[in-house]
């Protein structure tokens, strides 16, 4: 491809040298005797078919290479590295997150201190628990103690008796067949009546109804009679403390009835 950006320098090189040419022919004849008549043709001249291949390389990529060096742009930046004074509202935030690092170490230290506080608590807790858990066991021992003692006293010691008596027959003696004495712990005796002790006890007999040691605090026996024709009379209560290691006589009069309270009458003496 011819480039026409080369024509004028040729056409400037073409024309001088004519001009030459035609002061030299003009010099040669003075008179012009002999004019002579000349043809000059310009011919572009493709300056790549001469040029280094660099340069032929560079004119053929020198779009692409615009491109290229269009995206390189070099800018300098000149920055002051000093230190500089902080401003106030730098100043201010940074005071900010000072106090917010304060604020989360008197938290950190106030729930350390609530965690100990807590740990002592239940320390404590658990000590107490221990010291009732101690008191229980000294309780225990001494009541066990006491019952080993009460133990030896009544089956080792024991010498509190009561011997109940009764003379005299109740109404309708005759047909009584029994005489039962319920003890207020449950206990039941039942003493047998036949023909020979209903007459003795009429005739104004003793007859022995119960005979055992019993424990020296307060006691109560409910008394009934039981007749041949299926009746069951109350015949009242005896109420009495035995006298500790004594032996205590309780006699009844069944002819006697009971007060309104229900309490039998009862002659009572100690030996």
């Amino acid at each position: 491809m011819k480039d026409s950006r080369a024509l004028p320098g040729a056409f400037t090189l073409l024309l001088m040298a004519l001009v030459t040419f035609a002061g030299a022919a003009a010099a040669a004849d003075p008179a012009g005797t002999s004019p002579e008549e000349m043809q000059v043709e310009i011919e572009a001249i493709d300056r790549n078919d001469h040029a280094p291949r660099t340069l032929r390389f560079l004119h053929e990529n020198r779009a692409f290479l615009r491109s290229q060096l269009d995206r390189l742009r070099m800018t300098v930046h000149w920055k002051d590295l000093s230190a500089r004074p902080l401003s106030a509202r730098q100043e201010w935030l940074r005071s900010l997150g000072a106090r917010l690092d304060a604020a989360n170490d008197s938290l950190d230290l106030q729930r350390a201190a609530v965690d100990r506080r807590q740990l002592l608590a239940r320390i404590e807790e658990l000590a107490a628990v221990e010291d009732q858990l101690d008191a229980l066991d000294s309780l225990l021992a001494e009541q066990a103690a006491r019952l080993v003692e009460i133990d030896a006293d009544y089956t080792g010691r024991q010498e509190t008796a009561l011997a109940l008596l009764a003379t005299g027959l109740p109404e309708d003696g005759e047909s009584c067949v029994a005489l039962v004495i319920d003890a207020i712990d449950g206990e039941t005796v039942r003493v047998r009546l036949d023909e020979r002790m209903r007459q003795a006890l009429a005739t104004g007999a003793v007859a022995e109804l119960l005979h055992d040691f019993v424990e020296p605090r307060a006691l109560q026996w409910s008394l009934r009679a039981e007749y041949a024709d299926g009746r069951v009379v109350d015949l009242g209560h005896v109420s009495l403390q035995p006298t500790r290691d004594r032996l205590t006589f309780v006699e009844l009069d069944l002819r006697q009835p009971p007060d309104d309270s229900g309490r039998r009458p009862a002659h009572i003496w100690i030996r």
